[in-house]
């Protein structure tokens, strides 16, 4: 939930795609751990 006052980072398409790449091939490790 966001609070009063509280501000958001504004991150690029191309962030989250990386992010989301780097953890689908880390996902087995990381169900694993």
């Amino acid at each position: 939930m966001a609070k009063d006052g509280q501000t958001f980072n504004q991150y690029t398409e191309e962030l989250k795609l990386a992010t989301v790449q780097e953890y689908m091939k880390g996902s087995a490790n990381y169900k694993n751990s």
